[in-house]
């Protein structure tokens, strides 16, 4: 009886582990190179990306998109479009948004 309690867990865990949010790779290498642009402070460069990876569909992307404008980083302050883009960032699955 245990051992099918346990594998009734192990299925239930993998199923679970299913249905978190998967990222394209090509999302994902548009944002890795965002954020190492955005590492080096060339925030000219990084936008771009980020806002090709949000276009693709990663859910991080708008958290960066937020923090730039949050903190005026390559774009003019502007905490209501930062709090949009972290919105985003959240509905999305990021739970750093």
């Amino acid at each position: 009886m245990k051992s099918k309690l346990s594998a009734l867990v192990a299925t239930a865990l993998l199923a679970a582990c299913s249905t978190v949010p998967q990222h394209n790779e090509q999302a994902k290498a548009l944002l890795d190179e965002g954020i190492a642009l955005y590492q080096k402070q060339d925030y000219q460069h990084a936008m771009p990306y980020f806002e090709q990876a949000q276009q693709a569909g990663h859910m991080k992307a708008p958290r960066y998109l937020g923090l730039m404008y949050l903190n005026g980083e390559g774009v003019a302050k502007n905490a209501k479009t930062a709090f949009a883009y972290f919105m985003q960032a959240a509905e999305a699955g990021d739970i750093t948004g």
